[in-house]
């Protein structure tokens, strides 16, 4: 009975603090993974700004650079006289400046001449648009962040365009400055092949055509399967003359999720630890409580043998300690009653001399010693 006690009494103290352990747990492991993500969620947006600043910056390049190839007298003099070799090293002096991957002419015959690097790509622009000055286009498939301006001439009016390539280069500075995975995907119209750069790994990367449908229509973070991981992924649709074309900044939810793990580890151990303490201090309770209660149950067992003679001694006070003197009245009672009752066993009440049980006692005692 007593060891029955002493279990109960440590399952209901070990019950109370793993359940307020696991609420406690679970509820800062929760608090921690939202944290995690909301950072996570905040460096995506920060690689976003830093992304907007950066075509803001080479769209100013391209801007002053067009302005250049428009006022050049060299430029206006070639397309005046349809000079193909003279327009391609005025494109390439005027690229080269600010190191853009797309240079193109518009001759007032509708004729395009165009370089990617030292490579022309033939009459691939797509239409020029005065209102987007900025713009990306895709060209051989690919996109260009362009920018175009006019070039007057004598009779007409020609079209100047430089661009720079949304490609692997511009992915990896990009992720440098955030420290996400950048991904730029572009379809060209018509076509079912997805364009697409990527730092990811190459076995990652390819995953990523499928996931082109998806991004129509839902910019802003979300969890995405690539392939069989999963990336908390910020998807941003650029601004195209063409096809949709977006960038993805993404970061694999075990690099969010690790720290919830790593902290989960620390937090499990320390409930452990306070579970471990807890046995402890119950054990070291339990034995307190239960001292007087054995202490009583020894008392109890003296008297049914019929020994009187020891008090329970309980320190403190309490509950313990009023059942305790209780217990030594009733003690010192039924004492008090059997020596009344050995009394009138053996004495006569009114003269209280020996009795009948007294006298033949004595002569049984005297015949033995006879």
């Amino acid at each position: 009975m007593k060891r029955s006690y002493s279990i109960r009494l440590l399952a209901l103290i070990l019950t109370l603090v793993v359940l307020v352990q696991a609420v406690a747990f679970f509820g800062a492991r929760s608090v921690i993974r939202d944290t995690e993500t909301q950072s996570s969620q905040q460096q995506l947006e920060a690689g976003g700004n830093i992304l907007q600043s950066l075509l803001l910056q080479r769209a100013q390049q391209l801007k002053q650079a067009n302005l250049g190839l428009a006022n050049s007298s060299a430029m206006q003099q070639a397309l005046d006289n349809n000079d193909t070799d003279a327009i391609q090293a005025a494109l390439a002096t005027q690229a080269g400046s600010i190191n853009a991957d797309y240079a193109a002419v518009t001759q007032p015959n509708g004729i395009t001449v165009s370089l990617m690097g030292a490579r022309s790509l033939g009459p691939a622009l797509p239409p020029y648009r005065n209102d987007v000055p900025v713009r990306i286009s895709l060209v051989g498939g690919r996109p260009y962040q362009l920018a175009s301006t006019d070039i007057r001439l004598t009779n007409a009016t020609g079209t100047a365009t430089l661009g720079y390539a949304l490609d692997q280069s511009l992915a990896r500075e990009l992720k440098r400055l955030s420290g996400a995975e950048v991904s730029f995907l572009a379809a060209p119209s018509g076509s079912d092949s997805i364009y697409f750069a990527s730092t990811l790994p190459s076995t990652q990367a390819h995953n990523l055509p499928a996931v082109y449908e998806q991004l129509k229509g839902n910019n802003g973070t979300r969890a995405l399967m690539v392939g069989e991981t999963e990336m908390l992924t910020l998807s941003w649709q650029l601004d195209s003359n063409s096809s949709p074309s977006f960038v993805l900044l993404q970061i694999p939810m075990a690099q969010v999720m690790a720290p919830v793990a790593a902290l989960s580890k620390h937090l499990l151990l320390l409930n452990l630890g306070g579970i471990a303490l807890a046995l402890l201090v119950g054990l070291l309770l339990a034995k307190d409580i239960l001292r007087p209660a054995r202490a009583l149950a020894q008392a109890a067992k003296r008297v049914t043998s019929g020994d009187y003679t020891a008090d329970v001694r309980v320190r403190g006070e309490g509950e313990f300690s009023e059942v305790a003197t209780s217990f030594n009245a009733m003690q010192n009672a039924i004492a008090e009653r059997e020596q009344r009752i050995m009394l009138q066993a053996r004495q006569d009440p009114l003269t209280g001399l020996g009795n009948r049980s007294i006298a033949r006692s004595s002569m049984l005692k005297a015949i033995r010693k006879a």
